[in-house]
């Protein structure tokens, strides 16, 4: 609260908010893949119903966030950053399809918010998926995108929406 005595860093929060069913995929996809930060259920169907644990690195080693289903994580998340108090946190948020259907203009947009300038006029759009860095990683925009390439049109039809029943 703000009689906590704590003082936010005046550090600009830049948040990018996907379509909830495509997150949720995107998260199944990241669990089924990489096998860490998630403890929930590796079936497509219970995993969408049941309880699902966020952790750091390893269950006994970091704190844990319990969650009833995947969609409340949604909710939970992007509730907390929409409502970041205006007066203590400059906040801002992007819709990532949005991002994807005009790179440059919605970058543009978060730089004109945060009162940055461009350093040179070119932009360029990587085609491949970006590389997962882990805090330790020093970033290298060279390592920063991998071979593999991003499907966009994933999001541009939403046929992530394939994966889900009635």
């Amino acid at each position: 609260t703000r009689y906590s005595g704590l003082a936010y860093p005046s550090v600009p929060v830049v948040y990018v908010v996907k379509h909830p069913a495509a997150f949720i995929t995107s998260l199944y996809d990241y669990f089924i893949d990489k096998k860490r930060n998630i403890a929930a259920p590796t079936d497509w169907s219970a995993f969408l119903r049941e309880p699902l644990v966020i952790f750091d690195s390893k269950p006994e080693e970091s704190s844990q966030m319990r969650f009833a289903n995947p969609m409340q994580y949604w909710n939970f998340i992007y509730w907390n950053l929409s409502t970041l108090p205006a007066g203590r946190v400059q906040s801002m948020g992007l819709r990532y399809e949005s991002v994807l259907e005009n790179p440059e203009g919605e970058i543009g947009r978060v730089a004109d918010a945060l009162g940055l300038r461009r350093k040179s006029a070119s932009f360029s759009i990587p085609e491949g998926k970006l590389a997962r860095m882990n805090d330790k990683q020093r970033f290298e925009p060279t390592k920063a995108v991998t071979a593999e390439t991003f499907n966009a049109v994933l999001y541009r039809d939403n046929s992530f929406l394939n994966r889900y029943t009635a």
